[in-house]
């Protein structure tokens, strides 16, 4: 399963140069992460509370960046299910 969502780089994101900036990118994963979880019909309240589950805890994060992003440009994020365990899934953005 593949899920994909786009994210406008919007001028508050960006430096004087327009450049956007990089910690953006860690909001963007999370919104990603989120935006699968209501695709699946869950979302954090639904996870901690009716499924038992501590939290959605990020525990690592290696994302790479291969080139600036700038204003105006929309940036594709695809999240997959890398691996599933019963305390915890690893996913691929």
């Amino acid at each position: 399963m593949i899920f994909e969502i786009t994210v406008d780089i919007a001028f508050g994101n960006c430096d004087s140069a327009q450049i956007e900036f990089y910690p953006d990118h860690f909001a963007w994963l999370d919104v990603t992460f989120h935006a699968f979880l209501r695709s699946c019909g869950l979302d954090h309240r639904i996870v901690t509370q009716e499924l038992g589950a501590a939290g959605t805890e990020l525990i690592e994060a290696g994302p790479t960046f291969q080139s600036p992003a700038t204003f105006g440009d929309h940036l594709m994020l695809r999240l997959t299910v890398a691996e599933r365990r019963n305390e915890a899934v690893r996913l691929k953005i």
